[in-house]
């Protein structure tokens, strides 16, 4: 991924995401950026890993999306690479 992608990824905000009430927690943010810069997520990757984390969210009745939605959203994501 070249600098300007970094910079993008650093600066999107997912913003469909962040627009709702349910918006990830703080600790989750953190491990969503952290996925981003160590696996080299695109903002592509990074939107799609919330969609799912929203869905197993709403699956496992929770109002909000926690570390472990985002987590089983990341390794879904991680196994998807690996095809």
């Amino acid at each position: 991924m070249t600098e300007r992608q970094h910079k993008r990824v650093r600066t999107f905000s997912g913003a469909w995401a962040h627009r709702s009430p349910n918006a990830p927690r703080p600790r989750g943010e953190k491990l969503l950026e952290m996925a981003v810069t160590k696996l080299g997520f695109s903002a592509r990757a990074y939107d799609r890993v919330l969609k799912v984390a929203r869905t197993i969210a709403d699956l496992a009745g929770e109002t909000d999306i926690g570390t472990p939605h985002i987590s089983e959203a990341i390794q879904y994501r991680m196994m998807d690479r690996m095809r």
